[in-house]
């Protein structure tokens, strides 16, 4: 069984079995689970409860049918109906090295119609040949005009980078005469995973760097050895900005907590800092899109979690048994002046910080790397919310696009893929929590078992209940994976 980059299995096909009662409502749903064992049960917290819960494919699942020649004895004969099969694709992510997690990764999608495609963006020529198209599996040549081996040779156009093709999949769900939806053969969707791009990029060190803002655990008190004083171990409370007087110099500078709060975050980086290698790359991958011919067919995606409003802040947001954002003030601070400061924040640092360029007066240029997502030169652009950045479902700050849930519709549906999540679905704090948890202890990052047997059930439990799509599209696992899901329906023994 082949492996992606982090060391996934990815079988070429999944079943996922869903079990029904007699008028058709989910009971349970049963997958492999890829690590420690099958996934069997009800995903729960997805907002869908079983018992209200029905698929929408058709009955009955089997159909039984007399032998042609009927003799003395013959026996009815059960036919089982052909298991739908779609396509499901995991983006991985686009970003530096992670500490525990694996490597860099320029991964993306594209798709078209029924036609999936994993790919990743290399800066050099690497992979400018026929070996990265979509073949024709009778002839082992690439498939001539096919859109997007088209849009793939104009990516690498004019040399200097090249697009990896990790593997391409043809979805063969029904959809006989467009019965279920009708295709969208004009539209190449390409979608950008998750980014994760740091609120903060500096070292830490005395400086001053404004109010805490939700900052978790940068204005806690701790205590300093101070042999000046009576009491050796003295206590020191920083202010709302994380300063102290310094008990031992007299100074006034960043507190103990607020510089263990910058080395944490630094440390648990995962994208990388505005003069990194992914940060190039991304402007040069949203150039090449922009001038590619293809680009007035392209529907650009970027499936959530572009801003990172977690790691190292508090919650901003209500635990609720549903699946929907409700904000909360914290801490004195508004839940819009929060999100607005660090979103603003995050653009600063991606779009205006100086960079290198003989070409520019002054020598330099201001980055612009979300300027050139967001001012891509194509036919349409969307932005979902991840759950990162799950904020940016009820709140939209100056300057930035809304943000929507999902994209559904012409054969093709795209997520973030939080929503079959237990922990960090929509409305649920508890994913928030454990984020913090490994902000302040790293090595925890190591026991986040492999999950994609909610991912593949949420993904077929969507499809069983309205079969509207061929192709799943989501991010959020920061795992590359593309694979076929089987859709098995059973009756449950107990409807």
């Amino acid at each position: 069984m082949a492996k992606s980059v982090v060391g996934e299995e990815v079988p070429d096909e999944t079943v996922v079995r869903i079990f029904v009662g007699l008028r058709g409502q989910i009971t349970s749903v049963e997958t492999p689970q890829m690590a420690g064992g099958p996934f069997t049960g009800w995903p729960h917290d997805q907002g869908a409860i079983a018992a209200t819960a029905f698929t929408a494919l058709a009955f009955p699942y089997a159909v039984r049918i007399d032998p042609a020649n009927k003799v003395e004895g013959a026996q009815w004969v059960t036919v089982r109906a052909r298991d739908p099969v779609f396509v499901l694709m995991d983006c991985g992510r686009w970003g530096g090295r992670m500490t525990v997690g694996g490597p860099s990764q320029r991964y993306f999608g594209v798709v078209w119609g029924p036609w999936a495609a994993l790919c990743e963006y290399c800066p050099d020529s690497s992979y400018a040949n026929d070996q990265n198209l979509i073949a024709d599996p009778g002839t082992g040549k690439p498939v001539p005009n096919h859109p997007i081996n088209e849009l793939l040779l104009q990516l690498r156009a004019g040399g200097g980078a090249s697009i990896r093709l990790v593997k391409a999949e043809w979805s063969p769900a029904p959809n006989t005469n467009d019965t279920n939806w009708k295709t969208d053969w004009s539209t190449i969707y390409v979608v950008l995973p998750d980014l994760h791009l740091p609120v903060s990029v500096r070292p830490p060190g005395p400086g001053v760097d404004g109010a805490r803002m939700g900052r978790f655990g940068y204005c806690d008190a701790y205590t300093v050895f101070n042999p000046k004083a009576k009491i050796p171990l003295t206590q020191v409370t920083p202010g709302a900005d994380g300063m102290v007087t310094n008990p031992l110099t007299g100074s006034v500078e960043l507190g103990e907590s607020g510089q263990t709060w910058f080395k944490r975050y630094r440390d648990g980086d995962i994208f990388g800092l505005p003069d990194s290698t992914a940060c190039r790359d991304l402007v040069d991958f949203c150039r090449r899109l922009s001038g590619a011919p293809h680009r007035s067919r392209v529907h650009f995606v970027q499936v959530g979690d572009m801003y990172d409003l977690w790691i190292g802040l508090i919650a901003f947001f209500d635990d609720l048994k549903t699946d929907r954002i409700v904000l909360g003030d914290r801490d004195g601070v508004r839940a819009g002046d929060f999100i607005d400061f660090w979103c603003d924040r995050t653009n600063q640092i991606f779009d205006a910080t100086p960079v290198a360029d003989p070409t520019a007066p002054g020598g330099t240029r201001p980055l612009g790397m979300i300027s050139a997502m967001t001012g891509l030169a194509v036919r349409e652009k969307s932005f979902l919310w991840g759950n990162h950045d799950n904020y940016l479902a009820a709140h939209t700050p100056a300057g930035i696009p809304q943000r929507i849930r999902e994209i559904r519709k012409g054969g093709v549906y795209i997520e973030h893929g939080q929503r079959p999540d237990p922990d960090n679905r929509d409305g649920n704090i508890s994913g928030h929590s454990k984020t913090n948890g490994v902000f302040v202890h790293p090595s925890l990052r190591a026991f986040d078992p492999t999950r994609r047997g909610y991912f593949t059930s949420g993904a077929a439990l969507a499809y069983a209940q309205r079969p509207d799509f061929g192709v799943y599209v989501m991010g959020h696992t920061h795992m590359p994976y593309l694979s076929r899901v089987r859709v098995q329906l059973q009756k449950s023994l107990h409807p």
